[in-house]
């Protein structure tokens, strides 16, 4: 017996001992009672890191996965959340090993402190200073970071727990006012026509783009449209260069729109190819996008593909959507095409 068959035979069996042991709990007879103590043995041993989960939160050891969830009650809200993974509990205990020892390598006077700006979106992270700084000396350094002026800068010291401190006197040193590690200054910009205003430093839209007209992008040398150019007019020569050798035989000029219109006239009659569709010519021009003459046909059924127009583009008009098509001249045959009868046998063909 191959194991393709034991495996439904066992889950079977399991199934049955498992219902047995269900059903021995709930009204145990008295003549069962060694059945009913074999099942329940291998229910307990089923259930038991189900329950555990349930309890702990945390994935069983060597548990559910080896016997199907449709027979042990498993349900999605059983599985571990992601905050309960033993694995990103390990993952974020390592990324925030040093959490707690950052400041522990540093010198006792230097301090590291978050920088933000009233103005701009932008914020410092761990900026270095020495708790012997004046103010005056943290606004001079803060102007080079965030463009405001030491003399239009109010500083504030921002300690965590909404509590926070102005920094008034700039005589004192971070030191007098308290500062530790891990703590916010926040820069408030007092004047009104800063460069930093209304996203003047930060948002890009406001600032003035250069264009350069047509005329002078054809002049530069080594444009893109330069480099094609020159690339065109190199293969042009070669393909001259191998037609006069006799190597490459010239194609013959594509038919102009008048020369189409003389051979497909407007408003005749035509069956076009694939499928013999039958129309009326409404259309003999260039279509936008793509190379060459096209013919726009008015279909007598619907067995087209648009109604006449083309990318938002209207050409010529027909009864609806899927009554008009376009077409190469080559596909279009002009004749007495009268429209066909859908009712009449095939007889009158």
């Amino acid at each position: 017996m191959s194991s393709l068959q034991v495996c439904p035979m066992l889950f079977l069996s399991l199934f049955r001992a498992l219902k047995v042991a269900a059903h021995s709990r709930i009204n145990p007879p008295a003549t069962s009672a060694v059945a009913s103590d074999s099942a329940s043995s291998i229910l307990a041993a089923c259930a038991t890191p189900v329950v555990k989960a349930r309890s702990t939160g945390q994935p069983p050891v060597g548990g559910w996965w080896h016997f199907p969830r449709a027979m042990i009650g498993m349900k999605s809200q059983d599985w571990p959340t992601i905050h309960q993974s033993p694995e990103m509990q390990a993952l974020r205990d390592y990324v925030t090993a040093a959490d707690g020892s950052r400041y522990a390598n540093q010198a006792a006077s230097t301090l590291r402190l978050d920088v933000t700006h009233s103005n701009l979106v932008q914020r410092w992270h761990d900026l270095i200073f020495d708790a012997g700084m004046t103010v005056s000396r943290v606004k001079e350094k803060l102007y080079s970071h965030g463009g405001t002026p030491a003399a239009d800068q109010e500083l504030y010291l921002r300690r965590g727990g909404g509590d926070t401190l102005f920094l008034w006197d700039e005589r004192k040193t971070l030191a007098d006012y308290g500062v530790k590690n891990g703590m916010e200054i926040h820069i408030k910009d007092t004047n009104p026509y800063s460069l930093s205003a209304n996203g003047g430093l930060e948002d890009v839209s406001q600032v003035e783009k250069y264009v350069m007209s047509e005329e002078a992008y054809d002049k530069l040398e080594n444009s893109v449209r330069a480099i094609k150019r020159r690339e065109k007019e190199k293969a042009e020569a070669e393909l001259a260069a191998r037609i006069a050798a006799g190597e490459v035989i010239e194609e013959e000029p594509a038919e102009s729109t008048e020369q189409v219109s003389e051979r497909i006239p407007m408003g005749s009659r035509c069956q076009v190819q694939p499928g013999g569709r039958r129309g009326e010519v409404a259309f003999v021009g260039a279509v936008r996008g793509i190379k060459g003459v096209w013919i726009g046909v008015r279909l007598d059924e619907p067995q087209g593909n648009n109604d006449g127009s083309k990318e938002g583009e209207r050409y010529f008009n027909c009864r609806g959507d899927k009554y008009g098509c376009f077409a190469r001249p080559d596909n279009v045959e002009v004749g007495d095409f009268p429209e066909l009868d859908p009712f009449a046998s095939d007889e009158e063909f």
